[in-house]
C-alpha cells in the first residue's frame, strides 16, 4: 500500500554510488521536503532529504 503522503508525487532515481536512489517530487522548497519526511514517519515510512547537483541527471520512473 502506497504512502497517503507520496500519493501526489512523482517517482524518480538517480545513480549513487553502485546502486541508485529513489526519489519523489520535485518539492519547491527544503522545508516542504523536510514535512515529507514527517509526514512519511509519522507513517511508518523512513525516508531522508536529497539535493541533486546542479546538472545531475534524475530519470523519470514510469507514467509520461
Amino acid at each position: 500500500q502506497a504512502s497517503k503522503s507520496l500519493s501526489k508525487q512523482n517517482a524518480w532515481t538517480v545513480p549513487f554510488r553502485q546502486t541508485n536512489r529513489l526519489l519523489v517530487g520535485p518539492l519547491k522548497s527544503v522545508g516542504d521536503a523536510r514535512d515529507l519526511v514527517s509526514s512519511l514517519a509519522k507513517e511508518g515510512v523512513q525516508a531522508t532529504t536529497f539535493s541533486s547537483d546542479a546538472g545531475q541527471e534524475i530519470f523519470r520512473i514510469g507514467g509520461k
